[in-house]
């Protein structure tokens, strides 16, 4: 009997999800099984298998080199799975996807493309998960989230990414501050000298700032290190300091705290930031997640000017 025989689907899903949640409880509550029988399913693939696929210790699972590599075939032959269902089994489109949102934009149009999801996919279940762009990226390579959208993606290289639409980058300041600006903007060379307050590393904006800073021989007067960006917000309105970020950050405000906002387009050179859908280049989209990757495409023309 060939070792694949032996394999039950089952044990490749229960092994996907113990390796992407990197525990067998949180793996278990997922799948609404005990601890226990995911425990015993998992040692039976291993044994089958002939590998260690886990290290287990008190703080959780890792995968060993054996683990990693079955851990893609998994991922292609259970979304390959998932095409074959759906490819037979009617026009309508079914499946589990989760999607992640950048908070600025998840404010915009999360409602639209979530109404028009379940408008053309009424058997299909979305999963929406607002995080920062470095955390939905790492969701996506890890494979705890299928697709999100991503400005500035770190890691192209594990990454399916198609470009959707750029965005200029502002100086956002207290209104009661002076800070040089002019009817054209403000250059990136003063913007540096401002007190600044910048996600930390490795956010896309962050790198995106510093790469062009330095081009000009300059660096940021950075004063704190803050990843949220309504918190970021929220201190500039109340005079902490100033960021650079997109114009539509300034929505994550309560409209009487707007007006304690000034922003100025940063020139010399202009800072674009680049917005993707993006998902895991070690994975086959579902029919369903390619649906919904047309969505969003079409929803972002409708509501955002691209080349700003």
């Amino acid at each position: 009997m060939r070792k694949s025989d032996q394999i039950e689907l089952k044990q490749l899903r229960y092994f996907t999800h113990v390796a992407e949640f990197g525990s067998f409880t949180r793996a278990a509550n997922h799948l609404d099984i005990s601890s226990s029988v995911l425990s015993r399913q998992i040692r039976q693939l291993e044994v089958d298998l002939g590998k260690n696929l886990l290290i287990r210790d008190g703080r959780g699972v890792t995968l060993t080199e054996s683990g990693y590599l079955f851990l893609e075939h998994c991922r292609k032959i259970l979304t390959q799975l998932e095409k074959a269902v759906e490819s037979v089994s009617g026009a309508e489109l079914a499946g589990n996807v989760s999607l992640g949102f950048p908070p600025t934009l998840a404010r915009y149009f999360s409602v639209p493309i979530i109404r028009t999801f379940h408008e053309l996919m009424p058997k299909a279940k979305l999963r929406v998960i607002e995080e920062s762009t470095v955390s939905i990226e790492e969701g996506i390579i890890t494979g705890i989230i299928d697709m999100g959208l991503i400005y500035n993606p770190v890691h192209m290289q594990d990454l399916d990414a198609v470009f959707l639409l750029k965005e200029s980058l502002y100086l956002i300041a207290p209104c009661t501050m002076e800070v040089g600006a002019t009817s054209q903007g403000i250059s990136l060379a003063k913007a540096a000298t401002l007190p600044l307050i910048l996600p930390a590393y490795p956010n896309g904006h962050r790198r995106l700032i510093e790469t062009e800073m330095i081009k000009i021989a300059s660096k940021p007067n950075l004063i704190l290190e803050v990843n949220s960006v309504r918190t970021t917000f929220e201190l500039v309105a109340k005079e902490m300091g100033c960021t650079i970020f997109s114009s539509k950050g300034i929505d994550l405000l309560p409209k009487e705290e707007q007006k304690n906002i000034q922003m100025h387009r940063i020139h010399t050179p202009s800072l674009i930031t680049n917005l993707y859908i993006a998902t895991s280049n070690k994975r086959v989209m579902t029919n369903t997640e390619e649906t919904l990757s047309k969505i969003i495409a079409s929803l972002c023309l409708e509501y955002f000017a691209v080349g700003e």
